[in-house]
């Protein structure tokens, strides 16, 4: 009888431990949570080919200028892309894009969230330049940017523009400084959900040259 008590005392304390070791797993287990913002992949422009690769085919998107907050998912690794830009909640692995022109040139990159700042280094604006600037707004106002450019020649005037919700809109690169062979942009938005792309295309008539894109560095 005199080893009963400390036993069952024993058994008592070990099954308080296990109690709240469950609960306080339990807890974490349920309060823990991890969330990812939306990236936008760009636009495919007239005359160019496009495929987003994405690491599971229930990954969910919805096309950008889709107001409602319903998302569909891929239920493929490869999805092809005829033209605006596609919203994607990505959940930690970031989607690429590939996009080409048939028989000149092909190349990715990955699609992003808004950025207070992206610079570009690369591409030019002389007379062999097709490049483009496409900025897209994923949010639900209206966003205002500025376009501040540099080039051999020094800094460039800024551009402002406006863009409308849940659109894109694209810049031919001779505008932001004509003629210029080296060019650097920066483009900030005062407001809005916005990201930028660059493609740099070089062609003389009617035969194409080539082209990337110029990936962008946040800031």
């Amino acid at each position: 009888m005199k080893y009963r008590q400390p036993v069952f005392f024993l058994t008592v304390l070990i099954a308080c431990f296990l109690l709240a070791s469950g609960l306080n797993v339990a807890d974490q287990s349920s309060t823990y949570s991890q969330s990812y913002p939306a990236v936008v992949c760009p636009p495919t422009l007239n005359g160019l080919n496009s495929q987003i690769s994405i690491s599971s085919g229930k990954t969910q998107y919805q096309r950008l200028e889709n107001r409602s907050s319903k998302t569909l998912p891929f239920r493929i690794l490869r999805f092809p892309v005829s033209k605006n830009s596609l919203v994607i909640s990505a959940q930690g692995v970031t989607p690429v894009i590939w996009q080409s022109r048939s028989g000149s040139w092909a190349g990715g990159t990955i699609c992003s969230g808004p950025e207070a700042s992206q610079w570009f280094v690369g591409g030019t604006a002389n007379v062999t330049t097709r490049g483009r600037l496409v900025l897209t707004n994923s949010g639900l106002s209206d966003a205002l940017v500025d376009i501040q450019s540099y080039s051999e020649n020094g800094k460039q005037p800024i551009k402002s523009v406006n863009l409308k919700s849940k659109s894109f809109m694209q810049l031919s690169l001779d505008s932001l400084a004509p003629g210029d062979k080296s060019l650097t942009i920066q483009v900030v938005p005062r407001s809005g959900r916005v990201n930028s792309f660059v493609i740099d295309e070089q062609g003389a008539g009617l035969r194409a040259l080539g082209g990337d894109f110029v990936n962008s560095i946040p800031s």
